[in-house]
């Protein structure tokens, strides 16, 4: 069973996934900036987002087969979670929120 709800701490340092189950169990995952080509964060940021538009997006852009890079990105408070894809011909878009 997926949890709807995952909070998210952005630093420079990478990020943070934690989601709960009934203050019962609780997973983390964390993405050091090394796995990134890219990646910059001058301000830590800390938001919530809906875990399962969030691994269905990543679903979808893991059936592509041409698949060249995807770019994650965050404008701040209210805004959501984008990820883009980008193949060979063109551009996916998946928004979190």
């Amino acid at each position: 069973m997926v949890m709807q709800e995952a909070f998210c701490v952005m630093d420079r340092n990478g990020f943070r996934f934690t989601v709960q189950k009934s203050n019962v169990l609780q997973a983390h995952v964390y993405l050091k900036k090394e796995l990134f080509s890219f990646f910059d964060c001058e301000t830590k940021q800390q938001f919530g987002v809906n875990l399962s538009v969030l691994l269905e997006c990543l679903n979808i852009f893991n059936s592509s087969s041409n698949f060249v890079a995807l770019q994650i990105s965050y404008a701040g408070h209210g805004r959501p979670l984008l990820l883009e894809m980008a193949d060979g011909g063109g551009k996916l878009e998946g928004r979190t929120g």
